[in-house]
């Protein structure tokens, strides 16, 4: 979250406390719901940062395994076909 997000929900929150002092329901339950409404979707942000980070890492296992798949094919049309069909097979 950015610097400035946390300044407003922090700001929010401050205000909300002096707002209940006032007794003023109409001014805190607005300011209340909008306060949840933000804290929700930020907790959502956090959990789908976590996600896509656990994502990233499996995709990055996926790739190494493939690197592992095409030297060992590359070797394998190398080894047992003749070298004139080898750029048919994307090896050089």
């Amino acid at each position: 979250m950015s610097k400035k997000s946390v300044e407003r929900i922090e700001s929010a929150r401050a205000l909300l406390a002096g707002a209940a002092a006032l007794k003023d329901k109409k001014f805190s339950s607005h300011l209340e719901t909008a306060l949840k409404l933000t804290e929700s979707v930020n907790s959502e942000i956090e959990t789908l940062k976590v996600k896509i980070e656990k994502k990233k890492n499996e995709l990055c296992g996926h790739i190494e395994n493939l690197g592992k798949q095409l030297k060992e094919a590359k070797k394998y049309v190398k080894k047992n076909l003749p070298k004139k069909s080898w750029k048919s097979f994307g090896v050089l």
